[in-house]
């Protein structure tokens, strides 16, 4: 391997398309003739990644949607707790779906963040709404 930044994987001596003169791997340009050293097919096909075509999985972007919203409106908890059960269940079944079907789409870390989200606003939802109990207990046993 070449040094920590370095454009090009380490691979001994480049010879220089033009003059045939043998160059460092570091060198950009021909110590001889000062032609622009390029790496061979090979090793342009190692430096450039391939794009990624793949889809990402709707279940998951919704989802993930619903879980950032169930979190926004964690106090309105008969709504929120819906919404996170929704976003839970669609997460799990989104992971499902891209896990089973060898990962010809993306989205699986949104699934696996909708359902912490939808996890947290749920907890949230439920702890409000336990509170908001306790404390309608108490003022009628205060009076």
């Amino acid at each position: 391997m070449g040094y920590v930044g370095s454009p090009r994987p380490y691979t001994g001596h480049m010879k220089c398309p033009f003059c045939g003169q043998e160059n460092s791997y570091l060198s950009l340009n021909c110590t001889s003739c000062f032609a622009y050293i390029y790496p061979e097919e090979k090793e342009a096909a190692k430096l450039i990644k391939p794009e990624d075509t793949r889809k990402y999985n709707p279940l998951s972007i919704l989802s993930f949607i619903l879980g950032i919203i169930g979190i926004m409106v964690c106090l309105c908890y008969p709504m929120s707790i819906i919404n996170s059960i929704i976003a839970i269940i669609l997460g799990i079944m989104a992971r499902k779906k891209i896990l089973k079907d060898g990962k010809k789409q993306k989205g699986e870390r949104l699934a696996l963040w909708s359902i912490i989200c939808g996890s947290l606003a749920l907890l949230g939802s439920i702890s409000i709404a336990i509170v908001d109990y306790m404390w309608k207990i108490t003022s009628l046993y205060g009076k």
